[in-house]
């Protein structure tokens, strides 16, 4: 890779001479724009006059459809100016006259003509045409406050071009003088300003060389003559330095010997501070392995346990194992997002409250405890809750343990229906006993009474009234004889056979056996 290095001189010139090149590119952009500004200004007031002009005269030949005049008017205009053509064209855009002979197409009515239709006004604008700039200039024709022509006069901008590459040439000849006179300029005083910075440049490498008895010729009273007197200055403190730096070096040197002296000594100490500090650590390390393996520990018992263990806060779960999410049936996330009210059951919140009150006001009140939970789904679960109180996070917190003995509930429940059903059982036997032995008594009864009856009807068979008596006894006693037998098959535990039977005839019977006694 080429490098190349200017010296000051080189710097000076080439500076010079770029601040006279952006000065004159400034000031020939804007003689540009000036210039073109003003010729373009002439060219439309040019126009403008031209076009009005010509309107006024062509009015008149227009509405007498003087063709040749109109003609010949605009083609003297053409061949005496840098008009470029004429045309006259009607509002559809017909050509009524031009002096451009290949123009045949009506002219298209854009927004710009239609916009002189509707203002009634001249109006210019610059185009490109065949390559090259030109000013159209449109005026209207009117006839009683209507128009009924447009006159188009398009003037070329190629002298303004001519007079424009004409003023840019003869400043870049003045430019580029100037220039050369800023190069020389330069040089000049580059040489003056350069050679008192040699006689700094050579003082300097005698100075770095070791020689300090050197000293530069002050020829000037400038900056550069103060600048060498203080060279000569900075040598003669040099000198004065140099036998100061010595004797500090050899004192130096002393205390450098000291403090290695001294750091070894701190080294030593550092090391068994540094081995002493490495024991601590190992026993840090140590400590905090046993405590992790200890909290992994209690973890897997935690989350392998058989009860649901959770940290309730002021209302609010901050932990709960897998096994509460298992008796509750929602998923840890939920539990943890979720005020204890939700799970506990609604008839068993008071309860709590209570024991909760009865806790803070110091009464004695047991740490083991049932209550109902409600799962996910709404049905109930019944849990044992263990309760204690621990240090969580710098605050008191309720360790609890919640064991699930729904099954135990549900077998006590079945167990008091059974006992229930039993002593009913027990009491039903006692009853049948009884009715056994009050059926046998009254069937004892019955059978003296049945007897008597079949002797009295086989020795009072002459009486006629007498079986009308006794054949309604006989039947009451054969109907009181069916019921104990069947209170007597009720004390054996003997199942009835239960039929239908008509409540008419029941009912005509007794009201004939009543009617008998009557």
């Amino acid at each position: 890779m080429i490098s190349f290095r200017f010296n000051i001189r080189s710097k000076l010139i080439l500076s010079l001479s770029l601040l006279v090149l952006v000065i004159i590119s400034i000031s020939t952009l804007l003689s540009y724009f000036r210039a073109s500004h003003a010729i373009q200004t002439e060219i439309q007031k040019y126009g403008i006059a031209v076009t009005k002009t010509f309107t006024q005269m062509a009015t008149t030949h227009i509405f007498e459809t003087d063709y040749i005049t109109v003609l010949e008017n605009a083609l003297g205009l053409v061949k005496s100016s840098d008009i470029q053509s004429i045309t006259v064209v009607d509002t559809n855009g017909k050509i009524w006259i031009s002096t451009n002979n290949s123009q045949i197409n009506p002219v298209p009515m854009t927004p710009f003509y239609k916009d002189i239709l509707r203002n009634k006004e001249l109006k210019y604008r610059k185009i490109r045409k065949d390559t090259k700039w030109i000013l159209e200039f449109v005026s209207p024709v009117t006839a009683l406050g209507r128009v009924t022509h447009l006159v188009n006069v398009e003037i070329s901008l190629k002298s303004m071009e001519k007079q424009l590459a004409e003023r840019t040439k003869s400043i870049l000849i003045l430019s580029f003088g100037m220039i050369i006179i800023a190069v020389l300029l330069g040089i000049a005083l580059s040489k003056l300003l350069t050679d008192p910075i040699k006689n700094l440049v050579n003082g300097t490498n005698e100075i770095s060389q070791g020689n300090l008895n050197y000293r530069i010729n002050v020829h000037s009273q400038d900056e550069i003559g103060e600048l060498s007197q203080s060279f000569n200055l900075m040598a003669d403190n040099l000198q004065v330095e140099l036998s100061e730096r010595k004797h500090a070096e050899e004192e130096l040197r002393k205390h450098r010997d000291y403090l290695e002296e001294l750091v070894q000594k701190r080294t030593i100490n550092l090391a068994k501070a540094n081995k002493k500090l490495e024991m601590e650590i190992d026993e840090r390390k140590r400590t905090e392995e046993v405590l992790r393996e200890s909290e992994e520990k209690f973890r897997s018992v935690v989350e392998r346990a058989n009860d649901g263990i959770t940290i309730l806060q002021n209302d609010k779960f901050q932990y709960a194992n897998p096994r509460l999410a298992e008796i509750v049936g929602y998923s840890i996330e939920e539990i943890l997002s979720s005020p204890f009210a939700r799970i506990i059951n609604p008839g068993e919140l008071l309860k709590l409250l209570d024991r909760y009150q009865k806790r803070i006001a110091g009464e004695d009140v047991p740490s083991v405890y049932e209550t109902i939970l409600t799962r996910k789904d709404g049905s109930k679960v019944y849990v044992e809750l263990n309760a204690g109180i621990i240090p969580y996070q710098g605050k008191p917190a309720d360790l609890v343990f919640a064991r699930n003995i729904t099954e135990r509930k549900l077998a006590e429940e079945e167990r008091k229906k059974l006992e229930a059903q039993l002593q009913q059982a027990s009491k039903m036997e006692a009853i049948a006993t009884l009715a056994f032995g009050i059926a046998h008594q009254f069937n004892n009864a019955l059978a003296a009474i049945t007897g008597n009856l079949g002797l009295l009807e086989m020795n009072l068979s002459n009486i006629e009234d007498m079986t009308q008596y006794v054949g309604p006894i006989k039947d009451s006693a054969r109907r009181m004889a069916q019921l104990t037998s069947h209170l007597l098959a009720y004390a054996r535990g003997v199942k009835y056979e239960t039929k239908a039977i008509s409540l008419s005839d029941l009912v005509s019977d007794t009201l004939t056996h009543l009617c008998r006694f009557n």
